[in-house]
């Protein structure tokens, strides 16, 4: 009889320790002031040491949230944010990077 107690609630420690309280999904922030933040983060680092490639991937997903809460401001940076997405060159990427992070 006390083993199958003990067995019982044993069983119901590991399941709820297990289960967990389900945090849930992350909130993300995508307003305007937050995604633009976000922006500025990446295009400091661009602009700091010329990244390319898939380090470039968090600019193309916060312009992206940028267009859906502020179209005005993802106009205008867009130009010149596809240049830099395209550029190969790293001094290219810094000097874009920077005259962006000044229209932000």
């Amino acid at each position: 009889m006390f083993s199958k107690v003990a067995s019982t609630l044993l069983t119901a420690i590991l399941f709820a320790t297990l289960a967990g309280c389900g945090g849930g999904e992350p909130v993300v922030d995508n307003s305007a002031d937050a995604v633009v933040e976000s922006i500025r983060t990446s295009l400091t680092g661009v602009a700091s040491h010329g990244e390319g490639g898939s380090a470039l991937d968090s600019l193309r997903n916060d312009f992206e949230r940028l267009r859906e809460a502020d179209a005005a401001k993802a106009g205008e940076i867009e130009a010149d944010l596809k240049k830099l997405l395209t550029t190969g060159s790293s001094d290219q990427r810094k000097s874009l990077a920077t005259d962006i992070l000044g229209k932000l």
